[in-house]
């Protein structure tokens, strides 16, 4: 099952690099396994966690056989101008800049996300 693409719609989103990344993927052996993640279901299908090179270059669009970097970029940029902001994008942040560890507690002994108001 194709599984899309990584969104390049945040600030230093790159999807020539992008592209340049999954290329060095996908000259391994086709029946080597892909583990991916952050799959969204999109259009009620089933999430996809697992895949090979064989079935991304089979089936994805944006990467299959004969996408060159200029189209993926293209297709990649449009895509992510039509997408809405993930409902999980702030909290994910604010973990994913910890390197995955979730804030220290406070005095209450709870974790807790936060967001500032007044910067905006």
């Amino acid at each position: 099952m194709a599984a899309g693409t990584a969104r390049v719609g945040f600030p230093d989103g790159d999807a020539g690099m992008l592209d340049r990344s999954i290329q060095r993927i996908l000259v391994l052996p086709p029946e080597t396994r892909l583990f991916v993640g952050h799959d969204d279901g999109p259009g009620g299908r089933d999430y996809c966690w697992e895949t090979t090179v064989a079935a991304q270059l089979a089936e994805n669009k944006p990467v299959r056989q004969g996408i060159d970097e200029a189209t993926f970029v293209e297709m990649r940029t449009t895509r992510d101008r039509e997408l809405s902001v993930p409902g999980l994008l702030l909290p994910a942040l604010q973990i994913n800049i910890r390197g995955g560890h979730l804030p220290t507690a406070d005095a209450d002994g709870r974790v807790y996300l936060r967001l500032p108001v007044d910067s905006f």
